[in-house]
């Protein structure tokens, strides 16, 4: 049986090779007509979730156009090309009824890391975002005190460890504190000062203790402006001790 089996195999190899063949043929036509079929084609595309990336850039990436047909559309290449923009961290694309919606994440801007002569917008998590802009095009606060030259690519996290370690004294202050604050300087560890909208400077020195001391300091802030005492410094690295200098030479 298995020498009869063996005798005839040839035969049917040559069947099912032609039928694949022209099932192959088949489908690049097919493919071939439905790709010139006009009544395919993309109706619409919408962008949802963006505030910052305007639509035509995100659409323009995406190689996604109106009167496109649908079978030339790659949703995974044109979500590679999306994510390329500096400021987009997930995007999304789904289509009904012939209309492309791409949903996109974006990257918020945190902070701008002063280095190299240079303002280097983060988010939160370190990734840059720009690095191409004045001190007006965002209303962020400043990471200063890094001397050494960073490496870094748009788009692409830093991972410097001071640049890690600088984003986590941003990242702790209460939120009600935060629209205070104007840079934060680490270029002597044992002195971080964080300097205030005001002028204000805070010395601090353990990151894990910051959130506790700014509920004591920003009462005691709120409490000093009110009596309209004109403060320095704020020295917040001696245990629980909240310590202030006025500038007229009260304390």
């Amino acid at each position: 049986m298995r020498y009869y089996i063996f005798k005839q195999g040839p035969v049917y190899l040559v069947k099912i090779l032609i039928t694949l063949i022209l099932a192959m043929v088949f489908s690049i036509q097919l493919r071939f007509i439905m790709k010139n079929i006009t009544h395919l084609n993309v109706k619409g595309v919408e962008i949802l979730g963006n505030n910052i990336v305007d639509e035509k850039s995100i659409e323009y990436l995406s190689k996604i156009t109106r009167l496109k047909n649908m079978f030339k559309i790659d949703i995974g290449k044109s979500k590679s090309l999306i994510e390329t923009h500096p400021f987009i961290k997930a995007v999304g694309i789904s289509v009904k009824n012939f209309v492309v919606s791409i949903t996109v994440v974006e990257r918020e801007p945190y902070v701008f890391l002063q280095t190299d002569k240079k303002l280097i917008v983060l988010d939160k998590e370190g990734y840059v975002l720009d690095d191409n802009n004045l001190m007006t095009d965002f209303d962020l606060p400043i990471l200063t005190g890094i001397e050494e030259k960073i490496e870094y690519e748009l788009g692409e996290k830093i991972t410097n460890i001071e640049v890690v370690n600088g984003l986590k004294w941003f990242l702790v202050i209460p939120m009600d504190f935060w629209s205070q604050v104007s840079e934060i300087n680490i270029a002597d560890t044992k002195k971080i000062t964080i300097f205030t909208m005001d002028g204000i400077q805070i010395y601090v020195d353990y990151v894990k203790t910051l959130s506790k001391k700014f509920e004591i300091l920003y009462n005691k802030l709120l409490e000093l402006k009110e009596k309209k005492y004109h403060i320095e410094y704020f020295d917040l690295r001696f245990g629980d001790d909240l310590i202030y200098f006025e500038k007229k030479g009260g304390n």
